[in-house]
């Protein structure tokens, strides 16, 4: 049975909503990249709220959308809580959200928290309109805090003035007593939302450019309770499932029982174009999970393998353990002996890769012929240790979200900038499969030429041409893309 909470969108139909949203005291909320992501943080809030689970409610902005709309919506309702989850994707959407809902409701409670929240500095701009900014994992904190405002025996506690802003430090909880949020989703968020999973949390890893590195050891959910909620979901009409978890295949018997399970379900097909996507740690596929991946249909089975670097000095510089001839192995057989959808990583501006070793990682990855071959830039996360890097490798950083390098000891800015065109492209000529043909001309599996090299060239006419990287026809690309091919602009040599 799906989600029974009241539902009533306000103000604008575009504005996806949960939980009590017709009288709601407390309201959550977030500024997501698009309407197919569905904020499981924000679900997971709400589950664990206990006896004001009833009177609070999620509502979700987009970008696309704009700021403005969400704080109208959230301003009708008139809440006495409103809870911002951020991220550095919605960073500058949060604060401007913020100041809307201060001038708006100058009485309402102002929580802010998150994983870009949670690390940046109490008089960081972010937090200038906030009361309460809850560090760390928010579930039980923010619990607590609401029952502190709305639950004591005085009634409810009224913001009166700018009394500075209060943090609280959520502590780590034992994850058996968190309450799982899945069933908060909807029917309509089943069918055309993403459906976020988390079986576990941090990493045994310490890679310097991840969060997760500083989350501590492992904690796991009981895994059979999730499974099942997952079961429900699927039954409902749950199609796209991205597991979240940083370490899914360090516990083998874990990795396989869910697998396992999986597999199970999709040959059910329930729902014919049902999937589940895993980040998986690349040096670490046994044949048991060998074995299971092998018998998923046909696009059913996603995994991201994040390679980053080839480079092992360089990896080593950012503690990034990996074992080169297992990761190649293992990345051999998933692109060519397995029926999973593979994305693999490589960063772009790791402390003292140069150019040329980049390429070459780029180079032998395009060798393996994965599906995908995902260009990241190097950011540097507020509670990640990369800044430790910064004299001895001249790294240079936006201070604005989210992040990104500008420039290294090894790549200057005008590289790196050329770098970074090239990543999009990327994207747009090779990653969305639209030129196959295109593809196969430029960068041929039997050739002496550089990969990265051809495509360089060709990334250099495609932005001579347009001079952007967004907002061009798919034709219009390919037709150039093609043109370039011929031309003597692009005579194929390295």
């Amino acid at each position: 049975m799906g989600y029974t909470g009241r539902v009533k969108i306000p103000v604008c139909a575009g504005i996806p909503a949960a939980g009590n949203t017709t009288d709601p005291e407390i309201l959550l909320v977030s500024v997501n990249a698009g309407f197919i992501h569905a904020s499981l943080g924000l679900r997971s809030l709400l589950a664990n709220l206990g006896e004001f689970e009833s009177r609070a409610g999620i509502l979700e902005g987009t970008r696309r959308l704009g700021v403005p709309a969400l704080a109208a919506a959230v301003a009708e309702l008139s809440p006495l809580i409103v809870g911002v989850s951020v991220s550095i994707w919605n960073h500058g959407e949060s604060r401007e959200l913020l100041s809307l809902l201060r001038s708006a409701l100058p009485e309402v409670w102002l929580v802010v928290g998150g994983p870009e929240a949670g690390y940046l500095p109490a008089d960081h701009g972010l937090f200038l309109h906030a009361d309460v900014l809850i560090r760390g994992e928010g579930e039980l904190a923010f619990a607590r805090l609401c029952g502190e405002l709305l639950g004591s025996a005085a009634g409810v506690v009224r913001r009166s003035g700018n009394a500075g802003l209060r943090e609280i430090s959520g502590h780590i909880p034992d994850l058996s007593g968190v309450q799982l949020p899945y069933a908060r989703l909807h029917d309509s968020d089943l069918r055309h939302r993403l459906i976020y999973v988390e079986t576990s949390r941090g990493c045994p890893f310490g890679c310097e450019f991840c969060l997760s590195s500083v989350q501590g050891r492992v904690r796991c959910f009981p895994l059979e309770p999730v499974l099942e909620e997952i079961r429900q979901l699927y039954a409902r009409g749950g199609r796209w499932f991205k597991m979240i978890d940083r370490s899914f295949n360090i516990d083998i018997p874990r990795a396989r029982r869910t697998l396992e399970f999986f597999l199970a379900l999709f040959r059910s097909g329930r729902n014919p174009d049902a999937y589940v996507q895993f980040e998986v740690v690349p040096d670490r596929l046994p044949y048991e999970l060998r074995d299971l991946i092998s018998q998923f249909p046909p696009g059913t089975l996603r995994l991201e393998v994040g390679i980053q670097t080839f480079n092992n000095e360089v990896a080593a510089r950012i503690n990034r353990r990996q074992n080169q001839r297992k990761t190649l192995d293992n990345l051999a057989f998933l692109a060519h002996a397995s029926p999973a959808v593979i994305h693999a990583d490589l960063i772009i501006g790791l402390p003292g890769e140069d150019l040329a070793s980049f390429a070459a990682g780029f180079d032998r990855l395009w060798q393996l012929r994965p599906g995908e071959i995902q260009l990241g830039v190097l950011k540097a996360l507020p509670g990640t240790s990369l800044h430790r890097h910064d004299h001895a490798w001249g790294m240079v950083w936006n201070s604005e979200p989210p992040y990104e390098i500008l420039q290294t000891g090894a790549i200057d800015r005008a590289v790196m900038d050329e770098l970074k065109i090239l990543a999009k492209y990327w994207e747009l000529v090779v990653n969305r499969g639209r030129f196959p043909d295109l593809v196969e001309r430029l960068l041929p599996l039997e050739s002496d030429h550089s990969a990265f090299a051809r495509f360089r060239t060709l990334s250099r006419a495609l932005y001579a041409h347009f001079g952007r990287t967004w907002g061009i026809d798919a034709a219009e690309l390919g037709e150039v893309a093609y043109n370039c091919l011929d031309a003597s602009v692009y005579p194929g040599r390295t």
